[in-house]
């Protein structure tokens, strides 16, 4: 009797112990991690915004009103996007006061959060609007006594070609010049910013669709070699060497690479002058009424007696159907196609360049036996006017 009761015992001192053991491990069962959101806005290119490192801005011309209002004292934001700020090193931002956060608001002693970091909501949730505008939206900022809900930023990119984010390799970069907007609804608890961001801006179409443009544009570049009479309205004495390049910036030469997105050169070996730039919102291309294709380059950065340095090239293709224009290894010689280079004797801001090209002809406007069936060789007065126009306006 005594060995059964000893058994008995045993067995239940065997349950206890499985019990405990079970709700031991019942209690410390680690919950579910909940798996990071994929950071993504559609086709937008946002690379750059969210390279390791992060954004500040001067917002004190904007701050009269909020939780420690004091128009016109320095305020600073700053702005990580897809991450969270540094755990500190930004007076007023230090995670252990705020909790991770992406967007801050700081007098450089105190600051508080106006959208915190959340790796389980993508912040970018506007895909849907125009292709040229971006939204990212951020939640669960601070609290204080003016908003006792959390605060909700957000965020709106649109096109702007020179507000160009780049980290560079320094940990902050001060992006107060690409505000447009700057709006605070304190007792709603929302904030709403506005910034430019080259990203965003798409590139026109470049070409002609009545002219054959592809050979123009097919390789790096063209060369052409200029008379020394014409070198010296630009150099003094001896030959000098014209670089074109269409719907692309000068690329794979030894010479020119002084200026950005250049897509007419001059050069004579030691001196280079940039004489039209190339804009990738703007079609430097235009056709005519007739058998000439023109093509128009402005804002360079550099020209003799250009007292603005904005020259601008009006470049004029006669229809010849013998100036087959042919590359070879990425590279044009145009040499023989040249009618002439004349730098306006009355703006010396603008440059005439005229060659023959037989793509000059219209596309389909041709009759069997190749000739044109348009109007006779040559450039349209209007539409040189037009160029010049906009080559002052721009």
């Amino acid at each position: 009797m005594v060995s059964m009761m000893r058994a008995m015992l045993c067995v239940l001192q065997l349950l206890v112990l499985l019990e405990i053991t079970l709700a031991a491990n019942w209690t410390t069962a680690p919950a579910p991690v909940q798996p990071a959101v994929q950071c993504t806005s559609g086709d937008r290119n946002i690379e750059p915004l969210i390279k390791d490192g992060y954004w500040k801005v001067d917002i004190a011309k904007y701050y009269c009103s909020g939780p420690d209002s004091n128009c016109g004292a320095p305020r600073t934001l700053y702005m990580a996007f897809c991450q969270p700020l540094p755990a500190n090193g930004i007076p007023g931002c230090d995670t252990s006061e705020l909790g991770p956060t992406s967007l801050c608001i700081t007098n450089g002693t105190v600051g508080y959060s106006i959208g915190a970091y959340d790796d389980s909501d993508n912040l970018f949730r506007y895909n849907g609007i125009a292709e040229t505008r971006l939204m990212a939206t951020f939640r669960n900022g601070s609290t204080d006594s003016m908003c006792l809900h959390s605060y909700l930023t957000t965020i709106s990119f649109e096109c702007n070609p020179h507000n160009v984010w780049e980290i560079n390799g320094a940990n902050v970069v001060d992006v107060t010049a690409y505000v447009i907007e700057l709006s605070y609804f304190y007792y709603a608890c929302n904030l709403f910013f506005r910034f430019g961001y080259s990203k965003l801006c798409k590139p026109a179409v470049c070409g002609s669709p009545q002219h054959d443009t592809t050979t123009l544009t097919s390789p790096d570049y063209w060369q052409v070699s200029i008379p020394e009479e014409s070198c010296r309205r630009f150099f003094e004495g001896g030959g000098c060497t014209l670089y074109m390049s269409f719907c692309k910036q000068l690329s794979g030469i030894d010479h020119c690479n002084n200026f950005v997105n250049s897509s007419i050169c001059i050069t004579n070996g030691t001196t280079d002058y940039s004489l039209g730039s190339y804009n990738n919102r703007l079609n430097p291309f235009a056709g005519s009424d007739n058998e000439t294709l023109l093509v128009a380059y402005n804002d360079s950065n550099q020209n003799p007696r250009c007292p603005s340095g904005n020259v601008g090239s009006i470049i004029t293709f006669d229809c010849t159907k013998e100036a087959k224009w042919s590359e070879s290894g990425c590279k044009g010689d145009a040499a023989d196609y040249l009618i002439e280079l004349l730098q306006n004797p009355e703006d010396p801001c603008l440059v005439f360049i005229e060659l023959t090209y037989s793509g000059a002809y219209k596309m389909n406007k041709t009759s069997p036996d190749g000739e044109s069936n348009g109007d006779l060789c040559g450039p349209s007065l209007l539409l040189i006017m037009l160029l010049i126009f906009s080559l002052a306006v721009f």
